[in-house]
């Protein structure tokens, strides 16, 4: 069923529209950060722009497109009234949630391979490649490359928990606009109180920044942070996933 959901939605207008303006936008911030070095204003290496497309774009506008996608994924059964469809089939209601989990991890795979390989493309071809200074360490091309597809690793995972707290929202609101700007304000939150010392959702984001941030990353002290973070991930994914098979089985889907 996970093939026929992804032709189903990854041929959709929406689908192609939303990676296009992501796209849009990422070339438009990218030949304005290129034009600014040319003149001097902001001279970067290729490393400092991939930092500066993470801190800008990748938290602020790849998380909106992904939650909106993520909501029209599960708002749209609702509206064409196809929820029916498959537990008429004979298929179990949590066979149909977990479905919409996988194709929410898919299109936040996709989403983010588009920034990536886009990203990558800008950076090496409008600005410096060269060895990168970080904490007294030189970083190769490579390393530079390598952290960057860490980073953007551990990022999909974050924004794949909002995908599914966006579907817990629509299961809720029935309302595709409202359910991803809930959710989206919900990843806001989370990013500007990252630094809070009694957050217990801060080790998800000191793990991207520490791929980018840390020049050594087989300290004992990297390795604490990444069971940490991979701790918290698995508690607030069971209690999505929790939270979405209950609502969702709670649902008269009879009367949508």
């Amino acid at each position: 069923m996970i093939r026929a959901e992804m032709t189903k939605y990854f041929r959709t207008r929406l689908f192609w529209v939303l990676n296009g303006l992501g796209l849009a936008l990422l070339t438009a911030y990218s030949l304005a950060m290129a034009g600014m070095a040319r003149v001097g204003l902001m001279p970067v290496t290729a490393f400092e722009y991939l930092i500066a497309a993470n801190n800008t774009y990748v938290m602020l506008l790849l998380p909106l497109l992904v939650l909106l996608f993520s909501a029209h994924v599960f708002a749209s059964e609702y509206r064409w009234r196809t929820m029916m469809i498959p537990i008429v089939a004979g298929m179990r209601r949590a066979t149909i949630v977990w479905n919409k989990v996988t194709l929410c991890g898919l299109t936040t795979l996709c989403f983010v391979g588009v920034y990536l390989v886009g990203s990558m493309g800008f950076a090496f071809t409008l600005f410096p490649a060269q060895d990168m200074r970080l904490e007294g360490h030189t970083l190769s091309i490579g390393e530079v490359i390598g952290r960057m597809v860490a980073a953007m690793g551990w990022t999909t995972l974050i924004i794949f928990l909002f995908g599914l707290l966006t579907m817990v929202l629509v299961a809720a609101l029935r309302n595709t606009v409202l359910a991803a700007v809930g959710s989206f304000l919900a990843f806001i939150g989370l990013m500007m109180s990252s630094g809070a010392k009694y957050n217990p959702f801060a080790p998800l984001l000191r793990v991207t920044n520490a791929f980018v941030q840390v020049a050594d990353l087989t300290t004992p002290d990297i390795g604490l942070l990444l069971l940490k973070g991979s701790g918290v991930w698995l508690v607030a994914f069971t209690v999505i996933i929790v939270v979405l098979l209950e609502s969702f089985r709670r649902q008269d889907i009879v009367l949508e």
